[in-house]
């Protein structure tokens, strides 16, 4: 467990009694003051585990997602499977969080549990690389249906 601990604690010791290497000494003893502060860290990070805080890493997920150009509706339109509908140029897709809208050159994300959301280009390539070796499920019924393009919704669930 690492504390974060005024860089001068050494000046309070009382005594050394082994020194190992340049950065790790045993401590017989230290001063009370150490010794309270080592205390109350170890007292916030025992209170940060308990309420599940501190640092998280994404894991790593393979999601399909295609990239909103202002000129591929038909893929769009396939591809988000009735979750959306256009209104003029804006592409609005229906979220688990309501309704947002994409705007040509966001991504458009299908989520692990089938959902989807826009996500704005340098979010996406910040987060975001192709996965190789995987491939999308598209279907032969998806890319022979003829979609309807209007600013009616798709499809809906």
């Amino acid at each position: 467990m690492i504390f974060d601990l005024p860089k001068n604690m050494f000046q309070h010791m009382t005594k050394v009694d082994t020194k190992i290497d340049d950065s790790f000494f045993i401590i017989d003893s230290i001063d009370k003051q150490i010794a309270k502060a080592i205390d109350e860290e170890f007292l916030n990070l025992i209170e940060r585990e308990e309420n599940n805080m501190g640092m998280y890493r994404k894991k790593p997920v393979i999601v399909e997602a295609i990239q909103w150009t202002g000129e591929n509706k038909e893929e769009i339109i396939g591809f988000v499977d009735g979750n959306g509908f256009f209104d003029h140029n804006d592409l609005v897709i229906k979220t688990l969080e309501g309704k947002l809208i994409s705007k040509p050159g966001d991504y458009i994300i299908k989520g692990i549990d089938g959902e989807f959301y826009p996500c704005k280009e340098k979010i996406f390539n910040e987060t975001y690389e192709r996965a190789h070796g995987y491939e999308m499920d598209i279907t032969d019924d998806f890319l022979s249906h003829d979609y309807n393009m209007d600013t009616k919704p798709f499809r809906s669930r």
